[in-house]
């Protein structure tokens, strides 16, 4: 189902305003609602989500808004039509904390416990004090390896909720991770092209933001709570997570 252009269709029937319109519009509602959908969708005003994919994510919201009598009014209709039109920026949230594991797929679910229990692992300051710099180079580049090998949907649309995390997770932070070895600190990586003495310049402490991918991945568990937010915009979207 095109969640996008399924909408278009709805409030441009609505709108119409003729009694041709208003039984095109229930009859394609009727048909919408009879297709298999995504599990967990959020609503406008961004309820917990669960399963299924980015689109039903962004855009499910509205259809279960559009088979709700009280808001099947002109006025709903524009601010939905002005959004799936591209004529106005869409922003949305969701509220993730669901058990994807079991719709995961193996190789997925390997690398997201194998980042989760990293991760546990960086908090544990006798670990960071003893570990050499490559031992835990090595371990992070094997999982970055891992993730990078996984497949994904070619578009946003039909990525997961799940996958769109684990990529925050991954490009936003472990990515990013260098680290000296034998401190309680986790340095961010720096372009080869701007490395001159990397023990002598100030670095950021990654070890801050361990916190935030811990907790988006129990998220995914169901044991947390974090926040996606997007901005759509002429068909192009981009993600947040908090």
């Amino acid at each position: 189902m095109d969640y996008r252009a399924t909408l278009l269709r709805l409030t441009q029937l609505w709108l119409q305003g003729t009694a041709e319109g208003r039984q095109a519009f229930f009859e394609l509602l009727a048909k919408a609602k009879r297709r298999p959908r995504d599990r967990g969708a959020p609503d406008g005003s961004g309820h917990a989500v669960g399963g299924g994919s980015l689109e039903h994510m962004v855009w499910g919201g509205f259809c279960q808004v559009l088979g709700d009598t009280e808001f099947q009014e002109t006025q709903t209709m524009e601010e939905i039509a002005a959004y799936v039109s591209h004529r106005q920026p869409y922003v949305g949230r969701a509220y993730i904390s669901y058990d994807f594991r079991p719709k995961m797929q193996m190789e997925q679910r390997t690398v997201f416990e194998e980042a989760a229990a990293f991760l546990r692992s960086l908090q544990d300051r006798e670990y960071l004090l003893a570990a050499a710099r490559d031992d835990l180079e090595a371990r992070r580049d094997a999982l970055v390896t891992s993730w990078q090998a996984l497949p994904l949907a070619t578009t946003w649309k039909r990525r997961l909720v799940c996958d769109e995390v684990l990529r925050q997770v991954f490009e936003l932070l472990v990515t990013q991770m260098r680290f000296p070895g034998h401190r309680f600190e986790i340095w961010e990586r720096t372009p080869a092209r701007l490395m001159m003495d990397i023990t002598k310049r100030p670095h950021a402490n990654l070890l801050a933001l361990v916190p935030w991918g811990r907790r988006a991945l129990d998220a995914l568990m169901g044991t947390d709570l974090v926040l996606l937010s997007w901005l759509y915009t002429r068909g192009h979207v981009a993600f947040s997570l908090i």
